[in-house]
C-alpha cells in the first residue's frame, strides 16, 4: 500500500479517503461515504432510531473507550446476543466496509460464534433481517460476506455464495435440505492463516471490499481484505493461490489460482446491506465503533499531527512559513539571475 508521508512533523497517512480527515473529523461528509456511525448517541434508544432495525437493544451500552486517534465520543460495547441492521436501497456494485473491533479474551475454542460485520445484498429489501443458514444461494435472492473470530483469536471470512462448498457434500450419506431439495451448507473460509488473528483487549480496524461480478454470467467478482491499514487477501479471478480444506478455503502459495466469485447471476441482486451482529456461544463482549461504508478505500484513523521533539503546533507551522518564504526568495534570486545572464 502506497504511503504518503509528512516527514517534517512526523507523520506519515496510508492512502484512503480518511487520511484527508484526521481524526475522523468530517469524514462523513465525503462524497464517497455511503454510512458513517460514529456512536456519538446520547442513548441506544438515539442509536436505534437511525437503523433499520435493532436487536435486543438491552443487550448494549455505549461506552467512553474509543479507538486511538478519536477525540472523546462513544463506541458500541455489546454483552448479550445484539445487533443493528441498515439496508443501503439504492444498492451498489461495490462497497469499502471499514469499522473498529475490539474482542477479548475467551480461551482458545471461538465463543464468539458470530460476531462482526456482515456486507452483503438481498432483494426484495422489506426492512427485515433474514436468516440465510444451511442452503446455497442461488444468485438471485442473497449473498453475504461475514468477517468474525475463529477458534484461538483467528480471524476469517464466514461466506455464502453461488460458487460456495456445501459441507452436505461431503459427507456420507449426503446430507440434503428437505425444504430446498439441497444440500446443507454453512459459511466459507476464505483465508484459512493462523497468522491472521485479533489480539484481545487491542482495537484494530477491519477494512474490506466487495466488488459484484459483471456480467452476472461472469466469476470476475473480487473480495479485498485489509487489517489495520495492511493487506491481507485479496480475492480475483487467478489470485491468490488457494487450496480447499473441505468447505473452506486456505491460501496456500503451493495451492491452484483461485477461481474467481459470482456473487449473483442476476443484475438486480446489489449490495445493499449491513449487519453488526454479536451472536456469543457464551457470555462474552465486544465493541465496535467508527463504522464506514463507502464507495472508495476508507484506511485506518489518520492521527492528528504531533510536533516532533516537543515543538507545539505553532512551532511546526511557524517553520512550514519560514521554509515557504525561504523557497519564495530563493525563487527570486534565481530569476534576477537569470535576467541578468539574458542582458550579458
Amino acid at each position: 500500500m502506497q504511503l504518503i508521508s509528512f516527514a517534517l512533523c512526523g507523520v506519515a497517512y496510508a492512502e484512503g479517503i480518511a487520511a484527508q480527515y484526521p481524526g475522523d473529523v468530517g469524514l462523513e461528509r465525503d462524497s464517497a461515504v455511503i454510512l458513517f456511525e460514529n456512536f456519538d448517541r446520547a442513548s441506544i434508544g438515539d442509536l436505534a432510531a437511525v437503523w433499520t432495525l435493532t436487536m435486543n437493544q438491552n443487550g448494549m451500552a455505549l461506552v467512553s473507550d474509543v479507538p486511538a486517534g478519536i477525540e472523546g465520543g462513544s463506541a458500541l460495547e455489546q454483552f448479550q446476543s445484539s445487533g443493528l441492521y441498515q439496508e443501503l436501497p439504492l444498492g451498489y456494485d461495490e462497497l469499502y466496509l471499514r469499522y473498529y473491533v475490539k474482542y477479548e479474551a475467551l480461551g482458545s475454542s471461538n465463543p464468539y460464534r458470530h460476531t462482526g460485520l456482515v456486507l452483503g445484498g438481498w432483494t426484495p429489501l422489506n426492512g427485515f433481517l433474514k436468516g440465510y443458514s444451511d442452503f446455497v444461494p442461488e444468485g438471485d435472492e442473497w449473498f453475504a460476506a461475514y468477517f468474525e473470530p475463529k477458534e484461538g483469536h483467528r480471524l476469517d471470512f464466514y461466506n455464502y455464495w453461488p460458487g460456495m462448498v456445501p459441507w452436505g457434500a461431503l459427507v456420507s450419506p449426503p446430507a440434503i435440505n428437505p425444504d430446498t431439495g439441497s444440500y446443507y451448507a454453512a459459511g466459507n473460509g476464505m483465508i484459512g492463516s493462523e497468522e491472521v488473528r485479533f489480539i484481545p483487549d487491542e482495537w484494530m480496524c477491519i477494512e474490506y471490499r466487495i466488488l459484484l461480478n459483471d456480467p452476472v454470467n461472469a466469476a470476475n467478482g473480487e473480495l479485498t481484505l485489509w487489517i489495520n491499514g495492511e493487506l491481507v487477501a485479496d480475492f480475483g479471478p487467478g489470485h491468490p493461490l488457494v487450496e480447499l480444506d473441505g468447505t473452506d478455503l486456505i491460501i496456500d502459495p503451493d495451492g491452484a489460482p483461485f477461481g474467481g466469485l459470482q456473487w449473483r447471476s442476476d443484475p438486480a441482486l446489489r449490495l445493499n446491506y449491513i449487519w453488526l451482529n454479536h451472536y456469543p456461544d457464551v457470555q462474552s463482549t465486544v465493541q465496535f465503533d467508527q463504522l464506514v461504508v463507502a464507495t472508495k478505500y476508507v484506511g485506518p484513523i489518520t492521527a492528528v499531527p504531533e510536533p516532533p521533539m516537543g515543538l507545539s503546533l505553532g512551532a511546526c507551522l511557524a517553520t512550514l512559513v519560514v521554509l515557504r518564504r525561504l523557497g519564495m526568495r530563493r525563487t527570486a534570486t534565481l530569476a534576477r539571475r537569470a535576467r541578468w545572464a539574458w542582458r550579458w
